[in-house]
């Protein structure tokens, strides 16, 4: 049985509301003096989080970190005499400070394997803590249609809304932001269906927080929004208030958030036509 030491290296885009993304992972082993940072090469995680997020920029810093971090592993290799490296964090706290204004990394984790292999393990734990979140981010969009077919649209059908929904694109600083459901009434009113029903309860929360860097870059925008969020909550009310918390903090006397669950739905169908007839939308 071996020991290995860890640190997630995260990009800590708001040091007020807390929105952050894991972006790499530093790996040492002991034993066999195995040190390796591996990062995201890709900007989609970044702006999957943060949409209209400059993130090139980003990515340059992360390889400089990785490639830092690999070359004192590479002088460990070929040198035995090199100093021993009892907390990883004397390493990576050169790099990154803790007081850092962009990235942060976790505190130093440690784990057991019966691997021999540690370029295996580091391998499955970045998989395990980077990569397998990048994947939700192609059903998730089927799932919020789905959301909308089965558990609101049969309302707003029925109280004559939807015929009076339009698509909006919303210029924020960096990026457009499409909204399939919207009306004005001096607002823009955008109802938007999103599940988080998801297996995973930490995809349900990097689900909350790619809304809450949305909501972000909307407030860069000059358009003032009202944005429903047509819910599919998770049954866990613990975690369904996270969610809520994570994405409510986001919002402004510019970008309004509310949430609206399924049973709800007709109700709020109710209320949105009666908004629409006091606003002269017959």
């Amino acid at each position: 049985m071996k020991t290995y030491q860890y640190q997630v290296l995260r990009y800590l885009h708001d040091h007020v509301t807390g929105e952050f993304v894991n972006v790499g992972l530093v790996f040492y082993e002991p034993e066999t003096r195995f040190l390796r940072a591996q990062v995201i090469t890709k900007t989609q995680r970044l702006t999957g989080f943060f949409p209209g997020l400059p993130a090139r920029p980003i990515i340059s810093t992360l390889r400089h970190f990785a490639v830092a971090i690999n070359r004192r592993a590479d002088a460990i290799s070929v040198n035995p005499l090199f100093e021993s490296i009892d907390d990883l964090s004397t390493v990576t706290s050169v790099l990154i400070r803790p007081n850092d204004a962009a990235w942060q990394l976790t505190p130093v984790q440690k784990g057991l394997t019966m691997d021999p292999e540690p370029e295996r393990v580091c391998q499955e734990l970045y998989h395990r803590l980077i990569e397998e979140y990048q994947e939700e981010a192609a059903p998730a969009r089927t799932d919020d249609e789905k959301v909308w077919r089965q558990s609101y649209k049969q309302y707003f059908d029925r109280y004559h809304v939807t015929e009076k929904l339009q698509p909006s694109q919303i210029a924020t600083a960096n990026d457009q932001i499409l909204f399939s459901h919207t009306w004005q009434n001096g607002v823009l009113n955008c109802l938007e269906p999103v599940t988080f029903q998801l297996k995973n309860p930490a995809r349900a929360k990097d689900k909350a927080y790619k809304w809450a860097g949305r909501i972000t870059a909307l407030k860069t925008g000059d358009t003032p929004l009202h944005l429903y969020l047509l819910t599919a909550a998770p049954a866990n009310s613990d975690l369904r208030n996270s969610i809520e918390q994570i994405i409510k903090s986001a919002s402004s006397t510019d970008v309004q958030v509310d949430f609206v669950h399924e049973n709800e739905a007709e109700a709020f169908a109710r209320k949105m036509q009666h908004k629409m007839e006091a606003a002269g939308h017959e």
